[in-house]
């Protein structure tokens, strides 16, 4: 008479009243919880309001169907649990809880309570209250609940867009193969290039030591370690001086062609790869390309011009730049792939909303967990 997605059966699931509850305490037994006089059917306390073990027990059931499952497997469906309880008392604060009007006119035209001529039967909600031993109250309730959830998932829904133009812009970006072209001067060739620039003198050592005191440290080893670091900052000096004049390049919208010339380093290309893809080298010893990770490649690379050039990406290999040789975009979405492509991303944006939501929920929330599981 109902189906599985009918809402009867999913309030059905909830509801396992009088001989029912005493199934279930047997075949799974009571949550241990210290006494400390308390109430030992409370089995947490959230915001204020009191969560009893019966309807703990009524969702458990729902979700398993008579299925035994460890501890962990327990403390998840009670967080769960909590977090119906925390939607409920939020969409009672937003003012979602339906009217007594509302609720009768739902439970009037769901289809399961409709007879062959398509009439609200009343006969058939005394059958659905005598079958699961519940009374108009109860079910009321139950059913109040529900749909007050059931309301502001459908208002957080409803907020969610995704347009065509959406879809197709993400479909391009996930597909889409792009090719890039680099310039590399190592390290080791700047410090050829640039070898009479980097030399540390006698004179310079000792100017350093007059000039700042607390670098004497131990004599014998004091020297060395101030040529190397001297050395380090000459260095550090011209790479800087490298960078700004390959920058002004680009600044002045030098092609790569131009500013790999400037640079004079080593030339190489990538294999074609997608977005979120590792960058690797084509060459004769494949390898992940360095620059690949920097800021400056991952927020323009698929937007930059073919043949433009970026500016200087410093590494510990040296000094990069690239360009984009190649982008080889997807075949065209059709209208009726757009659709299932528009419906995958809206549910994946709406499970992402409900999660960020439920996780705001419960760390705003004052909970008093009994729960010993």
């Amino acid at each position: 008479m109902f189906t599985s997605k009918s809402p009867v059966v999913k309030i059905v699931g909830y509801i396992l009243l009088g001989f029912f509850v005493l199934v279930i305490i047997i075949a799974f037994g009571m949550p241990e919880a210290p006494m400390g006089g308390r109430d030992p059917q409370v089995l947490a306390i959230v915001n204020g309001k009191k969560v009893f073990a019966q309807d703990f027990l009524r969702y458990r059931q729902s979700m398993l169907g008579g299925r035994s499952v460890d501890s962990s497997m327990d403390r998840a469906l009670f967080t769960n649990f909590i977090v119906e309880e925390l939607l409920l008392q939020k969409a009672i604060d937003l003012g979602l809880d339906p009217t007594n009007q509302m609720l009768h006119i739902q439970i009037r035209h769901m289809p399961e309570l409709r007879d062959r001529t398509e009439s609200y039967n009343p006969e058939l909600l005394e059958m659905l209250l005598l079958q699961n031993n519940l009374t108009r109250g109860q079910f009321m309730a139950l059913m109040r609940d529900d749909i007050t959830r059931d309301s502001l998932r459908s208002a957080l829904a409803q907020s969610i867009a995704v347009s065509t133009n959406e879809v197709i812009a993400l479909h391009n970006a996930a597909n889409t193969r792009v090719t890039v072209g680099y310039a590399l001067l190592t390290s080791s060739d700047i410090r050829q290039r640039y070898a009479a620039e980097l030399i540390v003198t006698e004179d310079d050592i000792d100017a350093h030591i007059r000039a700042d005191r607390r670098e004497r440290q131990d004599p014998q080893t004091d020297r060395e370690r101030i040529r190397a670091n001297l050395e380090r900052a000459k260095y550090l000096e011209v790479e800087d001086r490298i960078v700004s004049q390959i920058n002004g390049l680009v600044e002045n919208n030098a092609d790569f062609n131009t500013v790999r010339n400037t640079l004079r380093g080593r030339s190489g290309t990538s294999i074609p790869f997608g977005l979120g893809a590792p960058v690797i080298s084509d060459s004769a010893d494949p390898m992940p390309l360095p620059f690949a990770t920097s800021r400056t490649f991952t927020d323009n690379f698929m937007r930059m011009q073919i043949g433009a050039s970026s500016e200087a990406i410093k590494t510990p290999e040296g000094i990069y730049v690239f360009t984009v040789i190649r982008r080889e975009a997807p075949i065209a979405l059709t209208p009726h792939q757009i659709e299932i492509e528009r419906e995958e991303l809206y549910n994946e944006t709406e499970r992402a909303v409900l999660a960020a939501i439920y996780r705001k929920l419960i760390e705003d929330a004052k909970i008093k967990q009994f729960f010993g599981i």
